[in-house]
């Protein structure tokens, strides 16, 4: 609250002082009585409430507004009906020289920062005794590409020789689009000694996980072929 008073009474010393060449007292009174208002309610606030710590210099700056104001008030009131601008010269440049100077001297407004400051706790900053890197997009790319087995290890596992567009023909349609299901079968029938025994593993073993190869017929055909050719 005290904040709030104290800018307000920043905001109506500035009018004040604004008024160059003062050409309308009665505004001049108006601003006046708010000053004096505003002070007394600062003054009051101050006295009564304990969480305002003023010092002796702003209680010094409050008590020179109000005589400021008083001066003002009754300045205006000595100033004839009938010409009421005759002496007001006179009165304003007082006024004006005691203003600026209690405009200077009054406290700085807080900032939004300062404010804060108070209010907010200081950050606290823990070192850590080892920084977790999450490895980036470029970088994942780059170890799935090291660790994906090359198309030269489909084309030629013993004595296989397949082209890579069988390869990729059999992953898609026999292996259900499985790199690791054709390399485990490929790698198994490299294993045994002749096409009879090779045949009788694709059809009791590897054809039942795949339906039989069902409606497969020319890929399956195709791929007999090449083991066959192994073997010869």
């Amino acid at each position: 609250m005290k904040k709030q008073l104290e800018a307000e009474l920043m905001v109506l010393a500035q009018k004040v002082l604004n008024k160059k060449g003062a050409d309308d007292v009665l505004v001049l009174h108006s601003q006046a009585q708010k000053l004096y208002e505003k002070l007394t309610l600062l003054k009051y606030v101050e006295t009564h409430f304990g969480e305002l710590q003023t010092t002796d210099h702003k209680h010094e700056i409050a008590d020179r507004f109000e005589v400021l104001a008083n001066e003002v008030l009754k300045g205006n009131t000595d100033v004839p009906e009938s010409n009421p601008n005759a002496d007001e010269e006179e009165i304003m440049t007082p006024v004006m020289d005691t203003i600026k100077d209690l405009v200077g001297e009054m406290p700085e407004e807080e900032t939004l920062e300062d404010i804060l400051a108070g209010i907010l706790p200081q950050p606290t900053f823990v070192k850590r005794d080892k920084e977790t890197v999450t490895p980036k997009t470029s970088e994942v790319d780059t170890m799935i590409v090291k660790n994906y087995p090359k198309p030269s290890d489909f084309q030629a596992h013993g004595g296989f020789k397949i082209g890579l567009n069988d390869k990729l023909a059999f992953i898609k349609h026999l292996f259900n689009d499985s790199s690791e299901d054709y390399v485990r079968v490929v790698s198994q029938i490299n294993t045994i000694d002749s096409f009879e025994n090779a045949q009788e593993f694709i059809v009791t073993m590897v054809k039942p996980d795949y339906n039989h190869w069902q409606g497969k017929e020319t890929y399956e055909t195709r791929f007999m072929t090449i083991v066959e050719q192994k073997f010869s």
